[in-house]
């Protein structure tokens, strides 16, 4: 009876030994974040130990109770802790995932002399524009500047991430001076003919010294067309923006380059 007293007992010390033994723990903050921005986690295992070992699953690898750290790239990564006890042996690792969002890249330049400014942002993200810290209706990633300052464009990815680049520019009124007119040669454009004549919507004088935009909307007044870098041999000739063939009928145009007065009117497709 004694013997068999003593063998529970035993067996009794050891079930308390293994469950007072520490299980490794720890906390993220937060549990979600972008490319480039710091994440913490903190060891909250409890009981005694000697030392906390944090992995983050990008290969790097960092001793602490509290630390740090960079995601240099979108993902999801396992963050992994084991902890070193006080006997000498590692506890089971404890995994928790965190999720990181791909960071947009955007970057703003000025063509001061066509008086453009043009944001050049990485797929998928979309552009608002700020003048002087006042959200503009423009969410183009290239427009005419009428207003000196500072022009912000900050781009947004579908999963929350930002990233934004600005530049200061100086606007100069050109309105006043004498300035030269667009012209457009012809009002009637004759597609899939291709006889070299009114192939296409052509403009006198190109190329000018500056950028040429050309618009051309429906008769509904539904912009179909839009070319930053106009140029007569890879113009306007009868399709939209999708490639797809326009019906016949009347379009109008909006015609603008810097240093030079705009010009506005119609042409007809005939098909």
């Amino acid at each position: 009876m004694n013997r068999l007293k003593h063998i529970l007992l035993a067996v009794s010390l050891i079930a308390v030994c293994a469950s007072a033994k520490a299980q490794a723990d720890f906390e993220i903050t937060p549990e979600s974040a972008c490319a480039g921005m710091t994440i913490k986690v903190k060891n909250t295992t409890g009981g005694n130990y000697q030392l906390a070992k944090f992995a983050f699953g990008d290969d790097l690898e960092a001793y602490g109770e509290e630390l740090q750290h960079i995601y240099a790239k979108g993902g999801t990564y396992t963050v992994e802790l084991t902890v070193l006890m006080d006997d000498g042996t590692w506890t089971a690792p404890k995994m928790r995932s965190i999720l990181i969002g791909e960071k947009p890249s955007v970057e703003v330049s000025d063509n001061e002399k066509q008086g453009i400014i043009t944001a050049t942002v990485s797929d998928g993200a979309s552009i608002k524009w700020y003048c002087n810290g006042a959200e503009m209706k423009s969410n183009a990633s290239s427009f005419y500047y009428k207003e000196s300052g500072e022009y912000k464009a900050v781009a947004s990815m579908s999963n929350g991430c930002k990233d934004s680049a600005s530049v200061s520019v100086t606007y100069t009124d050109i309105s006043g001076r004498d300035i030269t007119s667009i012209k457009v040669r012809n009002n009637v454009i004759t597609p899939g003919v291709m006889d070299g004549i009114n192939d296409g919507l052509a403009i006198e004088g190109l190329p000018f010294e500056a950028n040429c935009e050309v618009q051309v909307f429906s008769k509904k007044g539904k912009l179909v067309y839009t070319n930053l870098k106009y140029t007569n041999t890879d113009g306007f000739v009868g399709r939209d923006d999708d490639g797809n063939d326009l019906p016949a009928g009347t379009y109008y145009y909006v015609i603008k380059s810097w240093g030079r007065k705009g010009c506005t009117g119609f042409v007809d497709i005939i098909r």
